[in-house]
């Protein structure tokens, strides 16, 4: 235990100044997590698109239309239709502040009544093939679709019914299936059921992202380290195996002493994203012991790759380089769904897309034994190699 003790007091001294640097990378992460969330909130697709109606909407019907939509629809959670002149929507238009307007001829509805769907002109400054674009595109054809089947499913009928000579109850037969057609335009959400699968692991792309980047920033923890744990010679270790300490139990007592150092890190910069509140403490206290398998995993990489290096250069160019390309290839940076089927599975396997994996799981509350079990066996299969390699090193660099 003395030689524990040791190595844990080594930590010590280094821990002000890890957790420091630890610091500034977990904040320089956060504002990018931050921006990213900010300009993903003000882009087009989660706007609602504020459209102009202009001309002769003063008719009852129209009116109702106009205000139905606007509070009862489905669609008035993308789209807000507002009343105004054709001067204020040109100024609005030109200033960017309603994405375009639709211009009601006069007399459209008198027009409508009659069976004539007169012209409306959809005006906008939108050339690029922007959301207003897709609008016009996708929404208002699916309106003429509406309008054009339901005419003739009414004209039809009317017809039908004529050509027979069934005259009894003509104008309510009309009127009943015109309602019918209104119901069943109106209830259209209803035909359909929306299943958000999210970008990957059953995630949106900001919690898969902020899930993602966190094991990359615990990943390069291990940086301000190599200073402590890197060893340039092994007379110490063949000292402490001659005074019974073999290498196994060095190795494992140094593991712990990392993990110690690692955990606290952990803990310093969790409990500052608490104290800024962007996190409660009570999350953040049960996120860190819901995540104590990925910190296990982690700190037995990190320490593979400091018995690895035989100087601080190389350690902290094989911990900084080794951790990007590893985290970028498990998904961490970008999302593994969009990678090829054979870099997904080889990136989910490997200790960062556990770690990852694991993460999204702890974080939606839904960690199964199967994570557990991989972290732990990935954990002990590294810090194996790691008693390996210092063997080695006893052995061979004498």
């Amino acid at each position: 235990m003395k030689y524990f003790t040791a190595q844990i007091k080594r930590v010590l001294r280094y821990l002000p100044l890890a957790v420091i640097i630890s610091l500034v990378l977990a904040l320089l992460f956060s504002l990018f997590v931050l921006n990213y969330l900010n300009e993903d909130a003000a882009a087009d697709d989660k706007q609602i698109l504020r459209i102009g109606m202009v001309g002769d909407t003063s008719s009852t019907f129209l009116g109702f239309g106009i205000e139905f939509i606007k509070e009862a629809d489905s669609s008035n959670m993308m789209l807000s239709l507002e009343q105004m002149t054709e001067t204020e929507a040109h100024r609005m238009l030109i200033a960017g502040e309603i994405s375009a307007y639709i211009r009601v001829p006069d007399g459209f509805v008198d027009a409508a009544s009659r069976g004539d769907v007169m012209q409306l002109d959809y005006v906008t400054s939108d050339v690029s093939g922007g959301i207003t674009s897709l609008f016009k595109e996708e929404i208002l054809s699916a309106v003429s679709r509406m309008i054009v089947h339901s005419q003739k499913g009414i004209y039809s009928m009317q017809e039908l019914v004529l050509s027979h000579g069934i005259r009894e109850n003509y104008g309510k037969n009309t009127d009943e299936l015109v309602l019918r057609y209104f119901n069943l335009i109106i209830k259209r959400p209803s035909l359909l059921k929306l299943d958000v699968r999210g970008i990957s692991d059953g995630v949106d792309l900001v919690t898969y992202l902020a899930c993602g980047l966190s094991v990359l920033c615990l990943a390069l923890f291990g940086i301000p380290y190599c200073s402590v744990f890197v060893k340039k010679d092994t007379s110490l270790a063949r000292l402490a195996v001659s005074r019974s300490i073999s290498l196994w139990k060095q190795t494992v007592y140094e593991f712990f002493a990392y993990l110690f150092a690692l955990a606290g890190t952990a803990f310093v910069v969790l409990f500052g994203v608490a104290l800024v509140g962007i996190m409660p403490f009570y999350d953040t206290l049960r996120l860190f012991a819901l995540c104590v398998p990925v910190l296990v995993l982690i700190a037995a990489l990190h320490y593979l790759g400091f018995t690895l290096a035989d100087n601080i250069a190389s350690a902290v160019t094989l911990q900084f380089f080794g951790m990007i390309v590893l985290s970028y290839v498990c998904g961490c940076i970008y999302p593994i769904s969009f990678f090829p089927r054979a870099i997904q599975l080889i990136g989910g396997f490997l200790p960062l897309g556990a770690a990852r994996a694991y993460v999204v799981s702890a974080v939606c509350g839904d960690i199964d034994a199967a994570g557990v079990i991989l972290c732990i066996g990935y954990s002990l299969l590294l810090i194996m190699i790691s008693v390996a390699v210092n063997r080695r090193k006893a052995v061979f660099d004498r």
